[in-house]
């Protein structure tokens, strides 16, 4: 979870912003005294502090800034005033060319993101090539002040490293090879230095912001790697730099091939069904002839039902996934899932997710009343559908899908804010409901669907930040498409609504 110290940040700009208001001195007028400080240019600002203490074994603050001048600034102050004991400073490059650091517009962290043309789509300005090879005129003021803030560092004990930041190629490319690499290995007679400048994800705008500042995903991999945690990342991510192995290392980055798009992105449909009834009166209910010939017509046309951890596992581990994967869901957790799909599912060798509302768990009737409701499954069948492989219970929140029917205009139908409910009530209202689900059943979410597929941008930064890392909504307007190592493109996942009337080739044609 990203510490929250009376602002919440949800974008680099809104960082630098409070970053130039504090200037050189970031510590003045607050409580929180960290043990260690990542600074520098912009992307520094998307280092996770829990992460950090996590990794290192000391608090954080990370604070990015605009200009090389306004970092070094802060990082004197900090190293002289602060009482830090560790600096970590990044650079982006910027600080020995003559160009500006292209500020991100817009660069939410909790942002949905899958398909890169619908990501250049909205965010293309920020790659935009400059044009023509650019040198490094700056490096030698760079190097002296970088020089003097290593000594600082010693004569305070304060231990010091220098972190090049990821760049997008559409920035990398413009720059001299030769002068770069003279450069890095300058700044590795200062310093050790951690290089993620160039990697198998500088070809990809969507682990970026803008082509000089890096989301929160590569920052976290950072973080990481520099920690000694490699396992799992991508091979070539971060070179460490010293004076005994610059050239070597700089050898290895040379010989980085930018992957096809193919080899770490998969494209995964959702089938979204309720309740399944021989009446099938609504469209949010299908018969079970309908639904076993939705599923044989799937496991006809080769596609493989997947599950929330494997998708998880694929995003945030590298983790692989079947040739052709589809996600079947059902919402709300109805007794007619555990005594006809289950079996369906368990006979066709598939397997899905039912998000479940806790409160009705078990229930025939409205909670506390005597209003008659579809039935839905026990505690104990829930149970029993996971252990058996087939089916994962996830979370569709334990009371946010409300009836106005029974409880009132005042009725919680989505997981958004009612008339006139405050930010801070709001968020406490997901907290309390989050929690009553862990205090009323023993179930290990990872997954939530929205209720009605709404929500908001605090909805996604609470639940994302106790753990949740993969959730859906209702909307269908665009593929999913997972990138590995990027978790949000696990956000807000888009699903099809499956109705009744759907045959099986109309359902194999819409997600084709």
């Amino acid at each position: 979870m990203r510490r929250m110290k009376g602002i919440m940040l949800r974008t680099p700009a809104a960082a630098l912003a409070l970053a130039i208001a504090l200037s050189i001195a970031p510590y003045v007028n607050t409580d929180f005294r960290p043990e260690g400080l990542v600074t520098g240019c912009l992307a520094a600002s998307g280092f996770d502090e829990d992460a950090l203490e996590s990794a290192f074994g000391m608090t954080f603050d990370a604070r990015g800034y605009e200009t090389h001048l306004q970092g070094i600034k802060a990082a004197e102050y900090a190293v002289i005033k602060g009482g830090i004991k560790r600096l970590i400073y990044c650079l982006d490059l910027s600080e020995a060319a003559s160009y500006d650091t292209l500020v991100p517009v817009g660069a939410d962290p909790l942002e949905k993101i899958g398909g890169l043309d619908v990501y250049m789509q909205q965010h293309g300005s920020g790659f935009a090539s400059d044009g023509g090879t650019v040198g490094l005129t700056e490096a030698e003021d760079a190097l002296d002040d970088l020089e003097r803030l290593k000594e600082l560092c010693d004569d305070n004990k304060v231990g010091f490293t220098l972190v090049i930041t990821p760049l997008h190629s559409s920035r990398y490319d413009t720059l001299d090879e030769k002068d770069l690499k003279s450069y890095k290995k300058s700044l590795a007679s200062i310093a050790d230095v951690w290089d993620f400048s160039f990697s198998s994800f500088s070809g990809d705008a969507r682990y970026f912001a803008s082509k000089d500042v890096a989301r929160h995903s590569l920052c976290d991999m950072m973080t990481f790697v520099m920690s000694g945690a490699k396992e799992g990342y991508p091979e070539g991510f971060g070179h460490l730099l010293t004076r005994r192995t610059a050239d070597k290392q700089l050898r290895a980055m040379d010989k980085i091939i930018l992957p096809s798009e193919g080899s770490y992105t998969c494209r995964v449909p959702i089938l979204l069904y309720h309740h399944i009834s021989e009446d099938a009166g609504n469209r949010a209910e299908v018969t079970p002839a309908t639904f076993r010939a939705h599923m044989e017509a799937i496991k006809n046309a080769g596609y493989t039902a997947v599950t929330t951890r494997q998708m998880i596992d694929y995003v945030w581990h590298g983790g692989d996934l079947p040739d052709k994967p589809i996600y079947i869901t059902f919402d709300d957790g109805y007794l007619s899932n555990y005594e006809i799909a289950y079996p369906i599912l368990k006979e066709l060798g598939l397997k899905a997710t039912i998000f479940t509302i806790g409160s009705s768990i078990g229930k025939d009737t409205y909670k506390n009343t005597a209003h008659p409701i579809t039935p839905h499954f026990t505690y104990a069948q829930a149970q029993e559908m996971e252990r058996s492989g087939v089916i994962e219970i996830e979370s569709h929140t334990f009371d946010m899908h409300q009836s106005a029917l029974y409880e009132g205009a005042r009725a919680r139908q989505t997981a958004t804010p009612l008339a006139g409910e405050s930010i801070s009530d709001y968020i406490a209202a997901l907290s309390r409901d989050y929690a009553a689900y862990e205090n009323a059943y023993d179930f290990d979410f990872s997954a939530l669907a929205y209720p009605k597929g709404q929500y908001t941008a605090e909805a996604e930064e609470l639940f994302h930040s106790l753990g949740i890392k993969l959730t859906v909504s209702t909307t269908t307007d665009r593929e999913n498409i997972l990138v590995r190592w990027q978790p949000q493109s696990l956000y807000a996942l888009c699903r099809w609504d499956i109705p009744n009337e759907m045959s099986a080739s109309e359902l194999l044609e819409l997600i084709k």
